[in-house]
């Protein structure tokens, strides 16, 4: 039943009627309002186990009647003097040199699980018509939160179109990942998804709030929906409402859904609020299972972004025009409010209020003399004023005529002035010319004039038309845009051969497609088929190729829920698209490069990069308009730069005939690989300590940051650990392309489900024939759930159309069971398994269940599992476990039988050893035979894991986890420098040692080609470098970049020698006149700067380093912090500088010695240089050591007389390599990498054969031969099971007589935290409650802190969770959005949160709410903070505890 709104509540809602003569209301919006105020009631005679509708009912909504056309007057004469009979042919010819393309990614899913694969499509589309552009490769990356590329593949581009596949590592952490499409001519797009465990929900649902923001004391509403994971709606279904602002719970309210499966509830926020922190969280129970859903509550306090965008681009004195609005909250996500608008004499002359996503309009006639603010008078504490845009005494105006669903084949557009002239009006719609026309513009009332196309194609296409006025000297006077025909479209309908489906059943989909009157046409789609539990969880909003085509490649800035402007079936949907173009559209040109168009050069269109044929792309003749202020993102450059060609890591065949899909009509995307044998053949990847199925675990470099648990991720290192040496790897053009994978199921099938693949089907090129048809076929999974069927895509005849369809199928057995399982456990956990048993069945049951839960679980109860289930029952049992077993996967085997029914499944849930993760490392040397004594008396039992790397050979010891360090360039300067550099080192190597390995040199160049495109492109506008490329350069980085391709130069032919000279140039006009140099503050340096002392002598020793001369001051400056020092990095960066080129000239030979004897001194017994406070980087612990040692090496061997010094430094080098074979972060790493090769190169020897002995407490456990010039380490992993708790004595032995290097890595687990006492982070955990019951939600308080008065580099908290407790991606984003964090990552049981830095004393205060998923008593992982480039200085906090009821 729907309440009817009192004639009050009408009154009080038509918030922006009239107030004068000057405003009126939108008559949508009016009707709008007045729907809202009627909310839905449930009915209350639905029982609970019957559901009213069914899946692919429920899953439909109605298309919304054509709104009707606004009324025009009739048109005006038309006069054909002017010279606007010019234009079509100017545009045209503007066009033809000047065609716009569109690119898309489209993806099965916004939402996986690691070690799940990304299917994906690139499209690159001709703006005009939409048919495919001429482009032979699009490049696809992968890249991470962090913002390096870990994936990339070259694609064959056939018919405008290209798909593949990203197979995510199960190790990966999950976050927020991007995968990005880029073309040679500069052409880019990307698609945001996320990676993250879940356990998927066995309930579809759906909360939104009404409006988009609330203030103190108003009432909040939301609608809630919620389904079965069959689709059927729950009706009559009773939900529980939790809101929490500021931390403090709200009185609970109860609602219940209606026939439909919604419901609405209601609350008032809080009179007083002290912040923007609230959330509501929608508790649903069904069949004894409590699930939630929740979102923050839209709090809206003092801050607001409210623009005014007049229609046309001006507000004239006396010209009546609606004025576009549009209102943000601080963040820039949309806002609703309500105002008032109110003159300089403080009169208000109209009340104004958003309509949808924080847009709305409404008429205004500005008045002669007077200027206009906005006062905001919902929420109420907002108390700010909006000055409106200045009012311009002379002018025109024009308005476009209502025509919000194509109903009228004419653009009416009025233009009125305050003087009577003849005016011109033009139109484009997709890069066509619409039409042109002159009129005279009167003074008393508008002139109006009908725009028709010629061309029925053009007059009918769906898009963005371009309406531009302006004078008979064709001078632009104003401009607005118009969405045309939004119902044109290419129509979609998916028809499944059934009803409804069975678990493995097979599924015949036939698809037609037709144009918006009827007719058939061809079309090329992509389908998608995937668990509807999965896309109702992941609350996905981005563009789907229909939004993206029409929307998100034409507008400016982000638009927020794209996809709600064209859903035909929501009702503001039209209205609130007319706004969405009254606000991004509001633009002025610059029409020179039309009118007046010198086609020999390029120009930039529609504010994008447009290009002549064979030219590199864009520059723009739209320019925004001064007022409104109008924020627009640049470009950065290296999006101009032409993508690399990337070697593809994993090359896998087709499978074999009977495992693919049946899609008739449907052809594979791009050259599909001849069928292979049953045995997959797979091109081994190049393993790297940090890279698992060419996922990199990426690093930053300014300052080096990245360390052995970020940067090269443990569990990353172990994966590669375990893989033999890597073989050499094929060459191919083009990344291959896989079929989408189906299992073959025998029809007569009876055993248990255990194949849950959420994508079911994928096929990105079906194509349907001229009469419109094709016909799909797949096989689903083992789910008990319904699927949604996503298909959308291009009409195949170049008539430009694009649609799409969603249809939901059910998958359901008569009797079925259901498991919800924890994420993962650890000992000592005690989870309390719920089990769920469903009877859609005609009658009742009677039920047995069996249940085994593996060798690491145990059920600790002695009761049978029996009951009964009456017809449409759903009932939960709930098993208690105890954790036997200390890490692996428990297999979970739960089966049924039910009065001659029968349903098994077969799931898993992974255990991990409890307590602190610990690392004990060791590097050495075997002379005959080395030791090492570890202590694991504290280790968890099972928790240890150990791996060892002997390096038979100076090649070997350099080489291994080379190929590792080789990654492909992205980010910004320093992101890209750190993974460039490395590069540069290992190119250095390479050659120097004349490595006979095609592949690696082939692959190390492309990636050295790549990042040096990518770095010289962040050069600054007044020279130097920036991390992004503008002004002003930061000295300290340029230096770093000088010296990097000066090292590069020798390696890579192509760095410009010019660029290098100028910006040694600027690097030397900065020097202040004293030896040092001048920083500007307005510079970017958020890592916490280096004291100047350091500062000056790093830049002086990477200019000399670089070749540079003229810098007697300098050295000299060198000279004498080399005499005062006690810091052995200044006294390395210093005495560096004196040996090198210019240095020896400036410095006397004698004062040269007198400062290398005092660095030898500085030595300590161990062979390192540790005496120093900080580097360049403000690095400490091992990573400062290592950066210090590596540039007194340098020293050392260039002063000629103290090869002992460097061998000892060399010794203490390898010894300290981690265990996994790298040194910890990028500034580390390369620094000792150049030491490295520089000690190689004096002390070269050659390698000889031999066998490593292994030993553990004088038991031999492996054995390896080695041939003469092995390259690659030798690798002994697998003997975990000899280190049990206590002290062990692991030995290595060795046949040959020359010393090898070696590392050793044992990982293992304890209960008693490790704090360092030298820790700069503090931490400190809690969660506001240790008992919950299941789906509520408790909020984990995390207070980071700088515990120094320096400010920090880049940190990250770790946070771990309880088992049975959940994070929500949805706030990590949102965390991000409003800069509390730069960004996350996440794993299991654990939340990984980034800082940009710690500012000097910073105390950060952060809130998630975790959800309660599975009952049980859990105790979670230890929560750590430390900062990114130094991992050896942690604050631990004790694990977390937490009780979950049913």
């Amino acid at each position: 039943m729907i309440k009817k709104p009192s004639s009050l509540i009408l009154t009080l809602m038509l918030s922006a009627c009239q107030i004068s003569n000057v405003a009126e209301q939108d008559p949508a919006q009016v009707t709008e309002l007045a729907r809202q105020a009627g909310p839905l009631e449930a009915d209350s005679d639905v029982t609970e186990t019957k559901d009213s509708k069914d899946a692919t009912k429920a899953a439909s909504k109605t298309v919304q009647a054509p709104v009707a056309a606004e009324p025009a007057p009739a048109a005006a004469n038309r006069d054909n003097t002017v010279r606007g009979k010019d234009l079509p042919a100017l545009i045209n010819n503007h066009f033809e040199g000047n065609a716009g393309r569109q690119m898309l990614i489209q993806v099965d899913k916004p939402l996986y699980k690691p070690g799940e694969t990304i299917w994906f499509k690139a499209w690159d589309l001709k703006t005009k018509t939409l048919a495919p552009a001429d482009t032979a490769a699009i490049t696809i990356e992968l890249i991470s939160p962090k913002g390096s590329v870990v994936l990339s593949k070259q694609l064959e581009v056939a018919a405008g179109s290209a798909a593949n596949d990203f197979i995510i590592p199960p190790e990966a952490q999950g976050g927020e990942y991007t995968l990005r499409a880029s073309t040679g001519e500069g052409q880019r797009a990307e698609r945001s998804i996320i990676v993250s465990a879940y356990e998927a929900p066995r309930m579809k649902k759906k909360l939104e709030f009404v409006k988009k923001s609330y203030g103190a004391g108003d009432q909040v509403s939301a609608t809630i929906e919620v389904k079965l994971p069959t689709g059927e709606v729950l009706a009559g279904k009773q939900l529980i409402a939790i809101a929490t602002v500021d931390g403090v719970e709200l009185p609970r309210i109860k609602t219940t859904t209606n026939a439909s499966g919604d419901a609405l509830v209601k609350f008032d926020l809080p009179k007083k609020i002290e912040s923007d922190e609230g959330l509501l969280t929608i508790l649903v129970e069904d069949g004894g299972i409590t699930e939630s859903i929740s979102k923050s509550i839209p709090i809206l306090q003092k801050k607001l972004s409210l623009d005014f965008f007049p229609e046309g681009g001006k507000m004239v004195a006396g010209l009546p025009s609606r004025l576009y609005f549009e209102a943000k909250n601080k963040q820039g996500k949309p806002a609703d409010v309500e105002g008032r608008l109110v003159d300089d004499l403080g009169n208000a002359v109209a009340r104004f209020s958003t309509y949808k996503n924080g847009l709305g309009r409404i008429n205004f006639t500005p008045a002669t003399g007077r200027s206009y603010r906005a006062e905001i008078s919902k929420p109420d504490t907002v108390t700010e004023t909006y000055a409106l845009p200045l009012v311009e005494e002379k002018g025109c105006v024009l308005r476009n005529y209502d025509d919000l669903d194509g109903q009228e084949k004419a653009l009416r557009i009025a233009v009125q002035c305050t003087e009577k002239q003849k005016v011109v009006v033009a139109a484009t719609v997709r890069e066509n010319v619409f039409d042109v026309g002159s009129i005279e513009a009167g003074t008393d009332k508008p002139a109006v004039i009908y725009l028709k196309a010629k061309d029925a194609a053009i007059q009918d296409a769906a898009g963005i038309a371009r309406v531009t006025l302006f004078d008979q000297n064709l001078n632009p006077l104003a401009e607005r845009l118009v969405f045309r025909n939004r119902r044109h479209r290419l129509n979609v309908k998916v028809e499944p051969d059934k009803k409804s489906y069975v678990p493995r059943g097979q599924v015949a989909l036939n698809i037609t497609t037709r144009d918006s009157n009827g007719k058939v046409v061809p079309a090329e789609l992509t389908l998608a088929v995937v668990d509807d539990t999965v896309i109702s969880f992941a609350d996905d909003k981005s563009a789907h190729l229909l939004s993206r085509l029409m929307l998100e490649t034409e507008l400016p800035g982000k638009i927020e829920e794209p996809n709600f402007y064209t859903d035909l079936t929501e009702e503001k949907s039209a209205l609130a698209l007319d706004m969405l173009m009254g606000t991004r559209g509001y633009r002025r040109f610059e029409w020179q490069a039309v009118l007046n168009a010198d086609m020999s050069v390029g120009t930039v269109i529609d504010g994008r990069v447009k290009r002549k044929a064979g030219m590199r792309p864009e520059i723009a003749f739209i320019q925004p308009m001064a007022a409104p202020p109008v924020v627009m993102v640049p470009v950065p450059m290296m999006a101009m730069q032409m993508a690399p060609a990337p070697v593809e890591l994993n090359k896998m065949a087709a499978p074999p005939p009977d495992a693919r899909p049946e899609v008739k009509s449907v052809l594979a995307a791009n050259a599909v690989m001849p069928p292979a044998p049953k045995v997959e053949i797979l091109a081994k990847p190049v393993v790297r300590a940090d890279m698992v199925n060419g996922l990199v675990a990426e690093e930053k470099f300014f300052p080096a940051q990245a360390t052995k648990e970020i940067a090269v991720d443990k569990d990353f290192a172990r994966a590669a650990a375990k893989v033999e040496e890597p073989e050499a790897r094929r060459r191919q053009t083009w990344a291959a392309v896989r079929v989408f994978p189906v299992p073959t199921f025998k029809p007569d099938y009876a055993g248990p489900r255990d194949d849950y693949r959420e994508t079911v089907m994928w096929a990105p090129k079906v194509q349907t024939d001229k009469q419109g048809k094709a016909r799909v076929k797949f096989t689903l999974s083992d789910a008990v759930t319904s699927f949604r069927v996503s298909t959308e895509g291009i009409s195949a005849t170049g008539a430009g159309l694009a649609g799409r369809d969603e249809t939901v199928i059910k998958s359901s057995l008569p009797f079925s069971l259901s498991a919800k399982l924890p994420l993962e456990i650890s000992a000592g956990d005690k989870p309390l398994i719920p089990v769920t048993l469903s009877n859609d069945s005609e009658q009742a049951l009677d039920v047995t269940l069996d249940a085994n839960f593996g060798k690491l679980l145990k059920a600790t109860n002695s009761k049978g599992n029996n009951d009964k289930l009456a017809a449409g029952q759903r009932k939960s049992m709930f098993i208690p476990l105890e954790v036997t077993g200390t890490r692996g996967q428990s297999e979970v085997q739960l089966s049924a039988k039910a009065s001659g029914l029968k349903d098994e499944v077969l799931r898993s849930i992974p255990v991990v050893a409890p307590g602190f993760p610990q690392l004990a490392e060791k590097s050495g040397q075997i002379k005959g035979e080395a030791s090492y004594e570890v202590d694991l008396s504290k280790a968890s039992k099972g928790s240890v894991q150990a791996s060892i790397k002997v390096y038979t050979s100076s090649l070997s010891t350099m080489i291994s986890g080379l190929e590792g360090m080789l990654r492909e360039p992205s980010g910004c300067f320093e992101q890209t420098s750190s993974t460039n550099y490395p590069n540069v080192m290992i190119m250095q190597y390479l050659k120097q040692h004349d490595v006979a390995d095609t592949a690696l040199l082939e692959r190390t160049g492309k990636l050295l080609d790549s990042g040096y495109k990518k770095l010289a492109g962040f050069e600054s506008p007044k020279k130097g470098y920036e991390w992004f490329g503008g002004d002003p350069g930061h000295e300290a980085l340029t230096a770093y970049g000088l010296l990097e391709f000066a090292d590069m130069k020798p390696v890579y032919g192509a760095v410009d020698t010019s660029m290098m000279t100028r910006t040694a140039a600027w690097l030397k006009s900065r020097r202040d006149g004293n030896g040092g140099y001048k920083k500007d503050d307005k510079a970017l340096d958020s890592f916490g700067r280096a004291n100047p002392a350091v500062t000056d002598a790093y830049i002086t020793w990477a200019l000399v380093s670089a070749g540079e001369t003229g810098l007697d001051k300098e050295i000299a400056k060198s000279v004498a912090l080399a005499e005062n020092t006690q810091d052995a990095y200044q006294m390395a960066l210093a005495v560096g500088s004196m040996l090198e080129g210019n240095g020896k000239t400036v410095v006397a030979e004698k004062t040269r010695k007198t400062a290398v004897e005092k660095l030898a001194n500085m030595q300590a017994a161990s062979g390192a240089w540790t005496n120093a406070d900080h580097s360049i980087t403000r690095s400490g612990g091992s990573n400062l050591h290592i950066e210090t040692t590596s540039l007194a090496i340098l020293a050392m061997l260039k002063s000629g007389d103290h090869m002992e010094q460097a061998r000892k430094g060399i010794n203490w080098l390898q010894n300290n390599r981690s265990g996994f074979g790298q040194w910890g972060a990028t500034q580390a790493t390369v620094l000792a990498l150049k030491a490295m090769i520089a000690f190689d190169n004096a002390t070269r020897v050659a390698p000889k054969s031999g066998k490593i002995s292994l030993l553990v407490d004088g038991l031999v456990v492996s054995e390896k031969s080695y041939e003469a010039g092995r390259r690659d380490a030798i690798l002994f992993t697998d003997f975990d099971q000899a280190l049990a708790p206590g002290k062990h004595t692991i030995t290595l032995k060795s046949q040959n007589s020359d010393a090898l290097p070696y590392s050793i890595a044992v990982e293992y687990r304890t209960t008693e935290p490790a704090s360092s006492k030298t820790a700069v982070l503090d931490l400190q955990t809690h969660l506001a409650r240790s008992e919950l019951k299941m789906g509520e939600t408790v909020r984990l308080d995390a207070v980071i802190s700088n515990k120094t008065q320096t400010g920090q580099p880049m940190s990250l908290v770790r946070l771990g969770l309880p088992g049975g407790l959940t994070f929500q991606n949805w706030q990590l984003k949102e965390l991000r959005e409003k800069g509390q964090i730069a960004f996350f990552e996440t794993r299991a049981r654990e939340v990984i949160l980034y800082f940009r830095d710690m500012k000097p004393g910073e105390v950060k205060k952060l809130g998630i709410d975790l959800v309660a998923s599975v009952p049980g008593t859990y105790s979670g992982p230890a929560s750590s903070a430390y900062l990114y480039y130094n991992d050896t200085d942690k604050t631990w906090t004790s694990p977390l505890n937490i009780n979950i009821t049913p």
